[in-house]
């Protein structure tokens, strides 16, 4: 194993909080290792930097890898489904004169309705998987090693 082999693993295990004993060269980011958004983005930051990378490619096709930084209007979604249901349970608190269905079948309504478009969102994302062996690679070649332009 090279030292750049070593020194690569080695950023990845100290990042995501792993030993280098659970990394290896078929270790998906996103997938086996759960990097995505704002993690994914600070790891390539200092990826980059100190293994002078050229990352203009990655950082051109970033969605076909990795969610987007922050909270997505998906997620905004989500969280407005969840805060819509803490609406009407407390309505169902104030108005005694709903039948007791009412709060729950409208809490499951919201849920369903923005739950559901937010997991197949989610779901039919394109995404192409990058494993610890890319990033090996392109370390070596100081460029990255995907070809975009292909397929």
């Amino acid at each position: 194993m090279s030292h750049l082999h070593e020194q690569v693993i080695a950023l990845l295990a100290e990042e995501r909080g792993l030993s280098v004993s659970e990394i290896d060269l078929n270790s998906r980011l996103l997938e086996d290792l759960g990097m995505d958004g704002d993690d994914a983005v600070e790891f390539f930051d200092l990826y980059e930097k100190r293994f002078a990378v050229d990352l203009k490619p990655l950082w051109g096709h970033w969605r076909k890898h990795f969610g987007p930084e922050g909270l997505g209007w998906s997620d905004y979604r989500f969280n407005l489904a969840a805060f819509a249901c803490i609406c009407c349970m407390a309505a169902g608190l104030y108005w005694t004169t709903l039948p007791p269905w009412v709060t729950p079948v409208a809490g499951l309504a919201l849920i369903t309705t923005f739950g559901l478009g937010w997991r197949s969102e989610r779901k039919n994302k394109p995404h192409v998987s990058l494993t610890a062996a890319h990033l090996i690679e392109a370390a070596v070649t100081k460029r990255w090693p995907l070809d975009y332009s292909v397929g």
